[in-house]
């Protein structure tokens, strides 16, 4: 391995004294080898050498196209891949797309995205139907849209609202009646109507 000094440092070590008649020669040829490996001297290889500054993400800045480009794009996605977090998402770049109109600076629009993907995200999760692998039998339910003959309209089920059908087709149930709740099929509830019982 060569080790490179400058020609004034080596030759300054050696200014006097017997040993630098007999060694300057060696010197000098080992300073000129070093200079044909590396091209050109050492001094000028310092000098230049460049430093290449990496950006300041703090001082970036970014418009509302990008933004607004990706939330579209993941709403469009959700139409063939349905998911609560890709909407939330979406809404979340749409909306930050606004802020960016007047606020340029990135470290503010990420902070800001993921601060409304994260409330987006809490509030469709909160009024979709929990999912679960069964329902028990006997449970009952509130009509909240009317369910039309051979339709689907909405019941009001443990606090959240479900889209519902009724068991039998050419019977419709108007609101705020009370249904039975008889099993689930993906999102949607079937229901029966209970009857009424009549005074004689």
């Amino acid at each position: 391995m060569a080790i490179a000094f400058s020609n004034d440092s080596i030759l300054s070590t050696f200014s006097s004294g017997s040993d630098a008649l007999m060694l300057k020669p060696y010197v000098l040829s080992q300073v000129k080898r070093t200079d044909e490996l590396y091209g050109k001297p050492l001094n000028t290889r310092i000098k230049d050498h460049t430093v290449v500054n990496l950006p300041n993400l703090l001082t970036l800045t970014l418009g509302p196209t990008p933004w607004l480009v990706g939330g579209l794009m993941l709403l469009g996605l959700n139409l063939l891949l349905p998911n609560p977090t890709m909407v939330a998402l979406g809404f979340a770049g749409i909306v930050t797309a606004l802020v960016a109109i007047t606020i340029q600076s990135l470290p503010s629009q990420l902070l800001i995205f993921g601060v409304l993907a994260a409330i987006f995200t809490r509030l469709i999760q909160r009024f979709l139907p929990q999912e679960s692998e069964a329902l028990e039998p006997a449970r009952y339910a509130r009509v909240h849209d009317p369910i039309p003959r051979g339709g689907v309209g909405r019941v009001q089920y443990e606090g959240t609202v479900w889209q519902a059908r009724c068991q039998i087709s050419d019977v419709a149930i108007a609101p705020p009646s009370l249904v039975s709740v008889v099993e689930r099929q993906g999102n949607t509830l079937i229901v029966m109507p209970i009857p009424t019982t009549s005074s004689q």
